[in-house]
């Protein structure tokens, strides 16, 4: 008994040194995490979230390939527990001339102001097609919100309504009962985009709406 013990003990302690990393920084540490989750998110397919970063080819810069030179750069440039990094452009790379800690709030501005949409062959961001179009920022995130068709969007004007409904969403088999990616986010609140990508990649829908995303994957 005492030499099991004993070696749960070793166990233990041998995970804990584990996560201790080479500066002497841990997991224990937001910044941290922060840092392992942003390059994981770019280099390992194996992310929930690769598909929308490594995968669209967004990449950590070389200098932040060392954990130091991150941290001194966060620290400096605002860093605070409550806030997250930001790429102001949302198609560039984490790099010191894209990025900011920023509210969750002013993250899901950022990232709606700079859906490209593309019409008649001319592509622009959300905000810039508003100023275009003469309709407010609200009024265009009201109607890409409740799936508006790239043809309703540019031509019923401010105030106007549309005159039928968009295309139902897919629907798919879930335990005998067929259900949109909003319903099945909502067994263990698994966004639909991670939904679908899990799909995409070979998935049964029973998997991808349930299975527990990675541990601290968006501290």
């Amino acid at each position: 008994m005492k030499f099991f013990l004993t070696n749960l003990y070793l166990k233990k302690i041998q995970r804990k040194v584990f996560f201790i990393t080479k500066h002497g920084f841990s997991n224990k540490e937001r910044l941290y995490r922060i840092w392992r989750n942003m390059r994981r998110r770019c280099n390992s397919p194996k992310s929930d979230y690769y598909y929308n970063y490594g995968g669209r080819g967004i990449k950590v810069c070389d200098e932040w390939d060392d954990y130091l030179n991150f941290r001194k750069w966060a620290l400096r440039n605002g860093y605070s527990e409550e806030l997250s990094i930001d790429r102001i452009n949302v198609d560039g790379n984490y790099e010191p001339s894209n990025c900011r800690w920023a509210t969750r709030e002013e993250q899901a501005n950022n990232a709606r102001s700079n859906v490209n949409l593309t019409y008649k062959g001319v592509t622009k961001t959300a905000t810039e097609w508003a100023r275009t179009l003469g309709i407010t920022k609200s009024t265009m995130f009201h109607r890409l919100d409740r799936s508006w068709t790239i043809e309703e969007i540019m031509t019923i004007p401010m105030g106007g309504r549309r005159t039928k409904e968009s295309p139902k969403a897919k629907v798919y088999l879930y335990n005998g009962k067929f259900k949109t990616l909003k319903q099945l986010s909502k067994i263990k609140g698994i966004h639909p985009d991670t939904i679908r990508h899990r799909i995409k990649i070979g998935m049964k829908i029973e998997e991808a709406a349930t299975k527990p995303l990675s541990k601290n994957q968006f501290a």
